[in-house]
């Protein structure tokens, strides 16, 4: 990892998350490659739950990114037999 990646205003920053009814709540970000490489690095007692932590946080994300496409693609094909059926043409 690059120096310049550890300075803080490189790998963190400031955020406002709003919720329902508008209120909201200024958050910090990091970046998730330096999470990683932190976990990894890091000998200590912490570590190994912050790496469960990563681990968890990617598969969540990864999984809904995944599950996301496929509705997508659901929908894109439901589309497509709705405006094939409307324009009289025999679906695929």
């Amino acid at each position: 990892m690059v120096d310049y990646e550890l300075h803080k205003e490189a790998v963190i920053r400031d955020s406002q998350i709003t919720v329902s009814g508008g209120k909201r709540y200024l958050t910090v970000l990091s970046r998730l490659d330096v999470l990683i490489f932190g976990g990894y690095r890091v000998s200590s007692r912490h570590a190994p739950q912050s790496r469960k932590w990563v681990i968890q946080v990617l598969t969540e994300c990864i999984v809904k990114e995944a599950l996301g496409a496929i509705e997508n693609i659901r929908e894109l094909e439901s589309t497509a037999h709705m405006l094939e059926a409307k324009l009289g043409r025999s679906a695929k």
